[in-house]
C-alpha cells in the first residue's frame, strides 16, 4: 500500500468518529491486495492503537475484515493456532500472519487457542449428517470430546452450559442427543438385546477412556451403567445356600469392622445402628443373581455380585461367583470401608493380630457409650497389647489430645491464600526446592490422608460447591475433585497431627496440573488432624504463590521431579 493510503486509514481514526473505520477499509482494494500488504494495514492499525484503539477492536469484531485466503471474517469468527489440529469450520490465522500475534491476540483479542465454543462448533456441523457417516466421523469426534474435556480442565472461562443444553453427545448408534438421555457403558459385560433397546442411548467413548473424559462426566452428571442401582426388591438367587463357613468368619470379625466404621466412617456409622443386628450376619451363596434395572423407561435383567438385605433383626449378605473377591467388596459398602481394608482383615487370621492392626492406626477402643466395649476388643490379649504401647504424657498440665473422626470434627477453615494476579511461571524460581529421599508408603500414613481428604471434603460441602469426589486411587494428580460457578476444580490434601503447617510434597503431575489450571487448583493444608482443634487452609495456585514467595509452607520435590 502506498503512504497516502496509508495516512487516510490514520486520518479517518484520529479526526472524526463520524467516519467509521470500517468504510476505510472497505474501500480498499481487497481483490487486488496481496497477503503483505494487509500485514502493513494491520501494522499501521497497530502503531495507531494508542489513539484509536477501542474503535479498531469494535470495527474488527463487527465486520469482515480480516482476510483468510479469499475469505473475509471477524475477529471472533477466527483462532490464532490449533494444536489440536482438529478445527475444520475456523479460520487459524497463525500461518498467514504469524508477524502479527501481538495485533491478533492481544490487542484484537483473538483466542490463542481453540475454546470450548470452538470445539462445540465443530460438533455442530457433524449433527446434520446420517447415522452412518456420523459414525464414520467417530475418531475424530471422539478427539473433540477429549479437547473439550481439556478446555474444562485449563480454562476457567469455559461456558459449560453448552454442554447442558445442546444436542452434542453421539450414541453408539450414531444418533446425537442430549446429556439427559444419555448413559455411559462402563460394563464389558453389556446384554446384546440391552445394547438393541432403541430407548437406551449410550455415549459413543470407549469405556477404557473414560479418564479422558472425566471433565465432561462431572459436569454434565452422566450416570454409569454400572452406577444405577437395581429397582424393586432382592434379586432372584438361582440355587441359594446358606454358608456356615462364611457367616462364622465374618461374625467373628464384626466387632473389628464396626469399629473401624466408627473411627474411619463415622457418617456411615450412624447409619448402621441398631448394632446388635450386626452379631447375627447370615452369608448366603447363590448360583446366581439378577437383578432388575431402569432407565428410561426401559427395564431389563442384569448379573449382580452380591446383595445385603437389611432386616429389622439380623442382616443378610448373598453372593455369586469367588466368595474371595466378592465378599470384601459387599462386606466394604456395608461398613463404609474399601475392599482393599476389608481383604486384609480376612486375611489377618487371628483376633489379636488384627486387633494390633486396628490399634497402630490409632483405633484402640470405642467410647462407652457405644455399649461395645467387649466385643470391641479381642478380650485380654488385646487388653494386653494396649498395655505394651506406650501412653502419651497426660496429667492435668500435659493432657492427652481428645481423637475424633472427621465427621466430628468441628468445621473450621481459614481463609484462602492465593496471588491476585495471575503470574507466569518461573521454575527457574524453584531452584531453592530441594528433593526429598524416597519413603515407603505406611498404612498409618495412608489412614491419615484418608482422614484429611474427608474433612476437606465436609469442609468443601458445607462452603457450597458441588459434586465433591475423591480421587486418592485413580491416579489423578489431585486427592478431590468438585464443582464451583459451572467449573471443574481439583485439590491435593496434605495433613499433619501437628498445629503447624506440614512440609508439602507434590509429584511432577501435580506441579504440571497446578501449572494448567492456576486458581483451579488448590493445596488444602489440614493441622491438628483427629482432633477437635482441627482447621485446614487453602493455597490457591500453588505454582503463583511459590512463585512471589507467599507460600506459607516448606515445598519439597518428590523424587521423580528432579531435572
Amino acid at each position: 500500500l502506498n503512504v497516502e493510503m496509508k495516512w487516510a486509514i490514520i486520518q479517518a481514526l484520529e479526526i472524526q468518529v463520524d467516519v467509521p473505520f470500517k468504510m476505510v477499509l472497505d474501500r480498499l482494494p481487497f481483490a487486488t491486495c496481496t497477503v503483505d500488504e494487509y500485514v502493513a494495514v494491520y501494522r499501521t492499525l497497530e502503531n495507531t492503537w494508542t489513539t484509536a484503539g477501542p474503535q479498531i477492536q469494535k470495527a474488527f469484531a463487527t465486520s469482515k475484515l480480516l482476510r483468510i485466503g479469499v475469505q473475509r471474517y471477524t475477529s471472533p469468527e477466527v483462532v490464532w493456532s490449533d494444536p489440536s489440529a482438529l478445527l475444520s469450520k475456523t479460520p487459524v490465522i497463525e500461518a498467514q500472519y504469524s508477524s502479527c500475534k501481538r495485533f491478533f491476540t492481544e490487542l484484537l483479542q483473538v483466542s490463542v487457542e481453540p475454546s470450548m465454543h470452538h470445539y462445540m462448533a465443530e460438533l455442530e456441523m457433524l449433527q446434520p449428517l446420517s447415522p452412518e457417516q456420523s459414525l464414520n466421523h467417530l475418531p475424530r469426534i471422539q478427539k473433540i470430546y477429549y479437547a473439550i474435556s481439556h478446555c474444562l480442565l485449563t480454562h476457567p472461562d469455559c461456558d459449560a452450559s453448552l454442554l447442558m443444553t445442546r444436542k452434542c453427545f453421539l450414541t453408539h448408534r450414531g444418533h446425537w442427543i442430549t446429556r439427559e438421555q444419555l448413559l455411559i457403558n462402563d460394563n464389558p459385560n453389556t446384554p446384546e438385546d440391552l445394547l438393541s433397546q432403541s430407548a437406551i442411548h449410550f455415549w459413543n467413548v470407549p469405556s477404557n477412556c473414560l479418564p479422558k473424559v472425566q471433565a465432561i462426566t462431572t459436569v454434565c452428571e452422566i450416570p454409569t451403567l454400572t452406577s444405577l442401582p437395581p429397582i424393586g426388591g432382592a434379586p432372584d438367587p438361582g440355587a441359594i445356600v446358606h454358608s456356615d463357613f462364611l457367616t462364622s468368619q465374618v461374625r467373628s470379625l464384626m466387632p473389628f469392622m464396626l469399629r473401624y466404621s466408627y473411627f474411619k466412617a463415622y457418617e456411615h456409622y450412624v447409619r448402621l445402628k441398631p448394632l446388635q443386628k450386626y452379631s447375627q450376619m447370615q452369608v448366603w451363596t447363590a448360583k446366581t443373581l439378577c437383578a432388575t434395572y431402569q432407565f428410561n423407561e426401559v427395564q431389563w435383567e442384569s448379573p449382580l455380585p452380591y446383595f445385603i438385605k437389611d432386616d429389622a433383626n439380623e442382616i443378610h449378605i448373598l453372593i455369586s461367583g469367588d466368595p474371595a473377591k466378592v465378599l470384601p467388596k459387599a462386606l466394604a459398602e456395608c461398613f463404609g470401608a474399601s475392599p482393599l481394608t476389608i481383604q486384609g482383615m480376612l486375611s489377618a487370621q487371628t483376633g489379636e493380630k488384627l486387633n494390633n492392626m486396628l490399634v497402630e492406626m490409632g483405633m484402640e477402643t470405642l467410647p462407652e457409650s457405644e455399649g461395645l466395649q467387649g466385643a470391641a476388643r479381642s478380650g485380654s490379649s488385646a487388653q494386653a497389647t494396649a498395655q505394651k504401647r506406650p501412653r502419651p504424657p497426660g496429667g492435668p498440665e500435659n493432657p492427652p489430645k481428645k481423637v475424633c473422626s472427621a465427621a466430628e470434627a468441628p468445621v473450621r477453615a481459614t481463609s484462602c491464600i492465593t496471588v491476585d494476579t495471575p503470574q507466569t511461571i518461573n521454575w527457574t524460581d524453584l531452584e531453592h526446592v530441594h528433593s526429598l529421599p524416597r519413603v515407603d508408603t505406611l498404612e498409618s500414613k495412608n489412614q491419615l490422608r484418608a482422614w484429611g481428604q474427608e474433612y476437606v471434603a465436609r469442609v468443601l460441602q458445607q462452603s457450597g460447591v458441588g459434586n465433591v469426589q475423591s480421587s486418592v486411587q485413580s491416579g489423578e494428580p489431585y486427592d478431590i475433585s468438585f464443582v464451583k460457578l459451572g467449573h471443574m476444580e481439583y485439590g491435593a490434601v496434605h495433613c499433619t497431627v501437628e498445629d503447624g503447617h506440614p512440609s508439602v510434597t507434590l509429584s511432577a503431575k501435580q506441579w504440571q496440573c497446578a501449572a494448567q489450571n492456576r486458581q483451579r487448583y488448590h493445596v488444602f493444608v489440614v493441622q491438628a488432624a483427629c482432633s477437635p482443634e482441627v482447621s485446614v487452609t487453602q493455597l490457591t495456585d500453588p505454582c503463583a504463590l511459590v512463585s512471589s514467595g507467599k507460600w506459607p509452607c516448606t515445598v519439597t520435590f518428590s523424587p521423580q521431579c528432579k531435572g
